[in-house]
C-alpha cells in the first residue's frame, strides 16, 4: 500500500452501499483492461480506513452484487490482510 494506487491497484475506503457506484466503475475499468486489485478499507493515500471492513455484511454484498452484475467471467480472490505499515 505504500506504493499507492496505479492502473492495476485501486484503494476503496469503504464497502458501504453508498460506495457501490465507484466500486462498480473500477471493476468495469479493470475488466476492460489488464485486470487488477481492489483493496477495500484503504484510503486513497494508502492508510487504513476508519470505516472497518467486516468479513460479512457490506463486503459480502459488494461481491454478490458484482458477481451477478457482470457477464464477463472474473477471477475472484478474497483475502483479509494486515497492513504491515500500521502498528
Amino acid at each position: 500500500m505504500m506504493k499507492g494506487e496505479s492502473e492495476s491497484i485501486e484503494f476503496k475506503a469503504s464497502a458501504h452501499p453508498d460506495h457501490f457506484p465507484k466500486i462498480v466503475k473500477t471493476v468495469a475499468a479493470m475488466i476492460n483492461s489488464q485486470g487488477g486489485t481492489i483493496l477495500l478499507g484503504v484510503e486513497d493515500h494508502g492508510a487504513e480506513s476508519a470505516a472497518r471492513i467486516r468479513r460479512s455484511g457490506h463486503c459480502a454484498t459488494v461481491f454478490t452484487t458484482l458477481k451477478s452484475g457482470f457477464r464477463k467471467p472474473m477471477h475472484w480472490l478474497i483475502e483479509r490482510v494486515q497492513n504491515q505499515a500500521q502498528p
